[in-house]
């Protein structure tokens, strides 16, 4: 018998909290673009990074509180902070393992998204979620329903500035073994 896979989803804690709400609203709240004129554009140097914050009720969720529940009467709302460039934070370096200069970068391109989520059910008729639960399904579910605005946003950006365009990859999803 093959080894049992492990899923890197937490599907059960996902599903309860898509089972009671569903996306009303995905809104770019604050971009950046920068590109020196005429860059040399070498895709396979580019990456995007990704940060998420989640709000219950504009309660701030908490992997510390784990499983403690959460009060979820009106929804849930998640900043999720796309950043397209050649290095995540810093902390990238060149070839001879100096930090790259500022001036050395071809292209940045930034968008932060605010994806609210609304409660469809009523308090009685749900299990009790916790911050973990909402945690996974903001981890997951944000990144999917978010990442197609993500994608035309860059190509939209960069065909604007005149410099290569950039067509994001699809999604990166894990395979799992079953």
């Amino acid at each position: 018998m093959p080894p049992e896979a492990s899923n890197p989803w937490p599907a059960e804690r996902i599903g309860r909290v898509a089972s009671i709400i569903q996306i009303s609203t995905i809104n770019l709240i604050e971009a950046e673009v920068t590109a020196i004129p005429e860059p040399v554009y070498l895709p396979e140097e580019y990456e995007t990074f990704w940060r998420i914050m989640a709000f219950a009720d504009n309660d701030a969720i908490d992997e510390i509180k784990g499983e403690e529940v959460v009060a979820l009467n009106e929804g849930v709302s998640v900043i999720i902070g796309f950043k397209y460039t050649k290095e995540p934070d810093s902390k990238r370096t060149s070839a001879d393992d100096q930090p790259i200069a500022e001036e050395d970068m071809k292209l940045l391109v930034a968008g932060t998204f605010l994806v609210r989520y609304t409660v469809i059910e009523t308090e009685d008729d749900r299990t009790p979620l916790s911050h973990n639960d909402i945690l996974a399904f903001a981890n997951f579910n944000t990144i999917v329903n978010a990442w197609p605005y993500w994608r035309e946003f860059v190509q939209s950006m960069t065909s604007r500035m005149e410099i290569p365009t950039v067509t994001v990859p699809l999604l990166p999803v894990p395979v799992v073994d079953l």
